[in-house]
């Protein structure tokens, strides 16, 4: 009877062994997997930060088009309106001169 006393309490201290390996273990493997989720999300914020990056540098870009289209479409109106008003200075002193010499 001490016999078999003596081998339930073996086998009972082998099976609480195995169990701690086992809690080991699967500790481990969590830890493992928590490091490379932790490692995966700093990745993917590190490409969602290049893909901003590059994103607003592609709006930068567009933006500076615009303006220099703008100043381009501005400066030529500018230059119209120079010219127009050139020719209507120029009409305008025609008949002043045109007035003085009928008097």
């Amino acid at each position: 009877m001490d016999r078999g006393i003596e081998k339930i309490i073996k086998t009972d201290r082998l099976a609480q062994e195995e169990i701690k390996r086992a809690r080991e273990e699967a500790e481990a493997i969590n830890r493992q997997t928590r490091e490379k989720i932790k490692k995966l999300l700093i990745e993917r914020d590190h490409y969602l930060q290049r893909l901003r990056e590059e994103e607003l540098k592609e709006v930068i870009s567009k933006a500076e088009k615009q303006a220099q289209e703008i100043k381009k479409n501005s400066q030529a109106y500018v230059a119209e309106l120079k010219s127009s008003w050139k020719a209507r200075k120029k009409i305008i002193l025609a008949g002043i001169i045109d007035q003085i010499l009928k008097v």
